[in-house]
């Protein structure tokens, strides 16, 4: 009797498959020593930009920015260093982060 291995079962544990992120991000400049520029791109789905929110992490992970969605961001009053910008979109939940850094 010989056994064969079949390994086309897709078996279920229960997790969910994580998905691509959606967002299309651009930051610039990066390094900034004031102003940066966020741009969604074209492909942001058709979805309004009222439908995302901003926030900036310090690396403590303490919340030092958060506001509604913005093309320009004043980022001057922070310290020199390296932050998480995280952009989310609060219909679908879904987050984009990217690091950026100040430098005066």
């Amino acid at each position: 009797l010989m056994i064969r291995h079949y390994f086309g079962y897709k078996a279920t544990i229960g997790l969910r498959d994580i998905e691509k992120d959606n967002i299309n991000l651009r930051i610039y400049p990066n390094p900034s020593n004031g102003i940066i520029n966020i741009n969604l791109g074209e492909d942001n789905y058709g979805l309004p930009y009222s439908d995302y929110e901003l926030r900036i992490i310090n690396m403590l992970g303490k919340e030092v920015y958060s506001s509604d969605y913005k093309n320009q961001i004043n980022v001057s009053n922070l310290n020199n260093g390296v932050y998480i910008l995280s952009i989310i979109n609060k219909k679908t939940n879904q987050t984009k982060q990217e690091k950026i850094i100040i430098q005066k």
